[in-house]
């Protein structure tokens, strides 16, 4: 993920949209993130990617996109993106609004418009 550091290298137009005080505790807290389980997929080891209930769609695509553009050129195990297996765990008490279900503000319609390029690719 992003430090401060990290952000002001990649001078990136989406994540300056973002507060820094609201990334840090999602950067550091493992309770933002997607419980990462490992399933043998016909002889092959993939890591399966599960949707919280309490995140908000701008927080998955967020994460989504940062772990897009962070991480290019690691080889790693394939991951398996199953958004309809939730998994029921309790938003860390510091979220901001835009991180919880059922947010609907500013920043949902330009995480939703960069993140879509990756995913119609």
């Amino acid at each position: 993920m992003i430090g401060e550091k990290e952000k002001q290298e990649l001078k990136d137009p989406l994540i300056e949209k973002f507060k820094d005080e609201e990334l840090l505790p999602i950067v550091s807290d493992n309770g933002y993130h997607s419980p990462e389980f490992s399933e043998d997929d016909d002889g092959q080891n993939i890591i399966v990617v599960r949707n919280l209930r309490w995140r908000s769609s701008t927080l998955r695509r967020f994460l989504y996109y940062v772990d897009k553009n962070t991480k290019k050129g690691i080889k790693k195990r394939e991951q398996v993106y199953k958004p309809s297996e939730s998994v029921d765990e309790i938003a860390p008490s510091d979220a901001p609004g835009w991180a919880k279900s059922g947010y609907d503000g500013p920043l949902k319609r330009p995480v939703a418009k960069v993140v879509s390029k990756y995913i119609t690719q």
